[in-house]
């Protein structure tokens, strides 16, 4: 059996059905600031902006142990966990919109469901250890829950605030790009968001055997050749809007 699979996916399919996902111990705390956040609904917007199919959002390395229905997420983190800020706070607009119903199916197919035995949520993908918890409470909580009511950053820990800033971000890029929208047309456009995210977030789905695979794989994607300056990528930009003027902008 390979010790490498390779598959497509979209960041919106893994969060609804790969069960198990989660960051190892080992790895870092939530590390994106809000202009990283920015970033990358930015880019999401500018991909649904113009209709496109699908935007590429990178790779996604994971350990996968079937035994125990477990998932190691080595790289790809940071993109799965911000997307689910941004899936949250769709789910807030609906439920301060008074659209419970559209609300909870929103947060059960994606951000948590409830065990069955405990009644608990169960988040379908748990930050490390030094920020699961207040992820679960803070954001992925409906936010009438007293225990996201009652949830308070950890001083201590910066990436408590990090998910503050990211979260911020996101409640403000929903009011943005809905804003300007008749009521009548806010949650359609929302729905829409939900539905690219769902199949045109896309990103490769990079399963590996084992820690020392997944290490080697996250070393190579980041730590080899030389970095591309600032002059690479305005080229690359401007190659691809070129279109059908692509030698004129190779030549100037």
């Amino acid at each position: 059996m390979p010790t490498i699979e390779f598959e497509k996916e979209t960041i919106g399919h893994i969060l609804q059905g790969r069960k198990g996902l989660h960051v190892p111990i080992n790895q870092r705390s939530y590390q994106w600031k809000k202009e990283h956040a920015e970033d990358l609904y930015k880019d999401l917007n500018g991909a649904i902006t113009q209709n496109a199919d699908e935007y590429f959002l990178g790779t996604i390395v994971v350990v996968v142990k079937p035994s125990v229905n477990d998932i190691e997420v080595y790289d790809g983190q940071q993109r799965l966990a911000t997307s689910m800020l941004l899936i949250g706070a769709i789910r807030d607009y609906f439920f301060s919109s008074g659209d419970t119903q559209t609300a909870r199916i929103i947060a059960e197919e994606s951000l948590y469901s409830p065990v069955r035995q405990t009644l608990l949520p169960e988040t379908h993908f748990g930050l490390s250890g030094d920020d699961n918890q207040f992820f679960v409470n803070r954001i992925l909580r409906s936010p009438d829950d007293p225990e996201r009511k009652n949830a308070k950053p950890d001083p201590k820990k910066e990436s408590h605030q990090r998910i503050l800033d990211a979260a911020e971000a996101a409640a403000k890029h929903v009011e943005d790009i809905t804003k300007t929208l008749p009521t009548a047309d806010k949650a359609k456009h929302l729905h829409k968001w939900l539905d690219f995210i769902e199949k045109g977030a896309r990103v490769i789905w990079v399963e590996v055997a084992d820690q020392k695979t997944a290490f080697r794989i996250f070393e190579t994607m980041n730590d080899r050749g030389l970095k591309l300056s600032a002059a690479d990528l305005l080229k690359n930009y401007l190659y691809s809007l070129a279109e059908k003027n692509q030698a004129a902008v190779v030549q100037k």
